[in-house]
């Protein structure tokens, strides 16, 4: 709520007041960004975590010295985001944020 209002304050646009409205312009940049490098060759290889994530034991629960395998992590987060098994968004994911446009690049028909 801080950053709807700081944002507000500073542009003066009136849909900023909604954090709800920030968080989807967020998702919205994220996803078009994603498909955009999916467009130019983009693969599911260039995906990377920090080596920490995937060397060192969780010190704490619910995981706790639990080592992560970067492919379980990258199918995890893919489907948390609505990406496919390649990390690219899917149709319908780009259509919810209302980018038709990157739907019709990535996925002509």
């Amino acid at each position: 709520e801080l950053y709807s209002k700081l944002l507000y304050s500073a542009a003066g646009i009136e849909k900023f007041k909604d954090p709800r409205y920030l968080w989807l312009v967020g998702e919205r940049i994220f996803n078009l960004e994603r498909a955009f490098i999916a467009r130019d060759g983009f693969d599911v290889s260039q995906d990377s975590m920090p080596e920490r994530i995937l060397k060192e034991p969780v010190p704490r629960e619910p995981s706790k010295g639990q080592i992560f395998e970067l492919d379980v992590l990258l199918k995890d987060y893919y489907k948390a985001r609505g990406w496919n098994e390649r990390g690219i968004p899917t149709k319908e994911k780009l259509a919810q944020l209302g980018l038709s446009e990157a739907v019709n690049e990535l996925y002509p028909q």
